[in-house]
């Protein structure tokens, strides 16, 4: 692994934990993180007021590249719906719980980290 894939890789790590904290203080809770399947992974999964929920974590250091939540592309939406659906299979217990799609954006402002959640950020 380059030095590059090693910062990427900490950096996401470092985001991931800023979200699942903030989901965590924000009323939700945590059923599992880096969820992987051979199709790809769910960054968290967890419930919140009775719904299973299924996040994907974006950050960004800079918005030069755009926001976070515009790397979410249709492509992504599809596979986390893919992902979503093997979850309810592996996990059959929350087969009756309504679910949804957030996506959690941390980025950079000024010295510090702003963590904001788009709650049923697709369909």
């Amino acid at each position: 692994m380059t030095k590059h894939q090693d910062d990427r890789k900490k950096f996401g790590r470092f985001a991931e934990d800023l979200a699942a904290g903030h989901l965590s203080r924000t009323g939700y809770h945590l059923l599992g993180r880096n969820v992987r399947f051979r199709q790809g992974e769910l960054d968290i999964v967890a419930l919140h007021e009775g719904v299973l929920v299924f996040c994907e974590v974006k950050a960004r250091r800079s918005d030069a590249y755009g926001l976070p939540v515009e790397a979410v592309h249709i492509h992504k939406q599809r596979r986390m719906m893919q992902l979503g659906s093997l979850y309810l299979l592996a996990n059959p217990e929350y087969a009756q719980h309504a679910c949804r799609f957030d996506v959690v954006s941390v980025s950079a402002r000024g010295l510090g980290w702003q963590v904001e959640v788009i709650q049923n950020a697709f369909p």
